[in-house]
């Protein structure tokens, strides 16, 4: 009865790492990045909550997104979390609004992609960010 039912559990997890195998393998081919350009403007309480979210959010569905950190100006230590997260992420580009050139060139690279701007101090934008597609 004992060697039974070690049997059925070990059968139960090899079907689940047999899954969990086949899912790992295949989920991102076929699959376009989502570009996320946020706007902040002194947005040092919100900008790490909402990367991390979507960071979070990219990985439980296995979908991949770069992020883009557009900076208006911030007087605070917005960019300062900005550089803290890029270094953690390789996926998150941080532009300054001085350097907005660099900005425009970057959204003409993607016009063929799936590009959500959103400005993190507008709550009703925010509120349209598609965390779960």
């Amino acid at each position: 009865m004992v060697v039974g039912l070690i049997c059925i559990i070990g059968f139960y997890g090899l079907a689940v790492l047999l899954m969990h195998g086949c899912y790992a393998r295949f989920r991102g081919k076929g699959r376009k990045p989502v570009h996320y350009v946020l706007v902040t403007n002194n947005n040092e309480t919100q900008l790490e909550w909402y990367v991390r979210s979507l960071l979070f959010f990219s990985w439980l569905k296995g979908k991949p997104i770069f992020l883009v950190i557009a900076d208006e100006g911030s007087t605070d230590g917005t960019l300062a979390i900005a550089r803290i997260l890029k270094r953690h992420e390789p996926a998150i580009d941080i532009v300054e609004w001085a350097d907005s050139v660099r900005l425009d060139r970057l959204l003409a690279g993607l016009k063929d992609e799936a590009v959500v701007t959103v400005r993190l101090g507008n709550d009703r934008k925010l509120q349209q960010i598609p965390l779960l597609p």
